[in-house]
This record gives structure tokens, sequence and C-alpha cells, in this order.
């Protein structure tokens, strides 16, 4: 069940590697990027806590309404230089504190982290939940859900309890018969109540973490297509 539009934001996910623009520096790579197009605002932070800052670049081009283009600029993991090293679009785009130290990236209400490496949700809860293979009756409730047919061989399962209520939600992922990367995998999200409330299809398993809005605990669900991740909300 979905609760809330569909957001979709483009995020484009570069490794920490020279393929763009190089700088021996931080302050030499905004020099650069500011040549490049006129930005809004420039803010920096020790990201992945290395020692050394990163800059978040807000962009005052290309932007749909609130919504405005930003790249993350850092240094390379190989030590060539300093450049972007990834970059996404969405409204609201700013740096948040996470405790005790250190800050996160949050645009649109997506909370991301930037490890050196990458960025990935903050507080991503399928990553810290063992993988097991469902068992008969997990998938014959998910046939009886969805009027469908399950086997556990291609059925995977992850139980988190986001919301520390000693409730337990189960994600299901269901792996292509092909085995391709390319291929979208279908999860579905069920509640305590043993109900769907969610459904939908990523490369690779989606992400989920808790999120807090106007009325209250939410899960946010990011899946990433081939037009880039989407972002849903279930509760």
């Amino acid at each position: 069940m979905r609760l809330s539009p569909t957001l979709a934001l483009p995020f484009l996910f570069f490794s920490a590697a020279p393929l763009l623009a190089q700088a021996p520096d931080l302050a030499s790579a905004l020099a650069l990027a500011e040549t490049e197009g006129p930005l809004t605002q420039i803010l920096e932070s020790d990201l992945n806590l290395d020692g050394k800052n990163e800059a978040l670049l807000i962009h005052a081009e290309g932007c749909d309404g609130d919504a405005c283009p930003w790249t993350l600029i850092g240094a390379y993991s190989d030590g060539s230089g300093w450049g972007p090293v990834a970059a996404g679009f969405g409204a609201r785009t700013e740096l948040v504190d996470t405790a005790p130290t250190g800050q996160v990236i949050r645009s649109d209400g997506v909370i991301m982290a930037w490890d050196g490496q990458a960025l990935s949700p903050y507080f991503d809860l399928i990553g810290a939940a063992p993988e097991r293979r469902a068992d008969a009756g997990e998938t014959r409730l998910l046939g009886r859900l969805l009027s469908g047919s399950f086997r556990p061989i291609s059925t995977q399962v992850h139980e988190i309890d986001p919301f520390q209520r000693g409730e337990v939600w189960k994600l299901f992922t269901i792996r292509p018969s092909s085995g391709s990367e390319s291929v979208l995998s279908g999860f579905h999200l069920v509640g305590p109540d043993d109900m769907i409330r969610h459904s939908g299809a990523s490369l690779g398993r989606p992400w989920v973490y808790a999120d807090q809005d106007g009325t209250g605990p939410v899960l946010r669900l990011v899946s990433q297509t081939d037009a880039g991740l989407i972002v849903e909300s279930a509760r």
C-alpha cells in the first residue's frame, strides 16, 4: 500500500575516482566548480570523518521549481585529486547533524551519508538485518496476499523493528530467475499485522530507513532503477 506520492530523485552515483574534473585540493576544486555555473550555496563539512571537509554545492541553474541540482565535491579514493564524487537533484537540500558527531545530506527528505566511496541511505535498516531464505509458511502467506506462487529458494527475507516497538516487519525480495543484476527484483514489505504495506521493484534490494513526518513515524523505501532512485513511504 502506497501512502505517499512517488518521488523520483535522479541521484548520480560516481565512485570516488577521477572520472571528472580534478584539482589538487578542495579550495581549487571549488574555484573550478564556480567557473562552471552559478551556485546558490556552498556547504562544507567532514562527512566521512576523515579529517578533511567535503563541500555540498547547490546549483542555481537547471532547477524545476524549488528543486535544484546539487554536487558533492570530495577527494578521490585513489589520491589523484579532488572533484565531483556524487550528485543529485532535489528541494530543500541541506546538511543535517547526526549524533554524536558528523553530518549527512538531506534532499527532498531523503537522508544520504557519504563514506568516502559512495552515497548510501543513512541508517539503512536492511543492511543491518541478516538475510535468510523464506520458509514455506512465509511463501504461502505471500501467495495468499498477492494471489501468486512463491518459492522459498528464490525468496529472501529481512526482519526489522524500524520503530523499536518490538514489532517485526518483513521485507521479502524476489530474485529474478535470470540472475542478471540488470533485472529489477520485486520486493514486498509486510507489516507486523501480516498485511502488505508496500510493493515495488529495484536493481538489487531496496534501502529502508525510519523517518518522521507531520503525522508520525514513517518508513522510507528507496528503490534503484535505470531512471534513478524512487523514494516511497509506508506506515
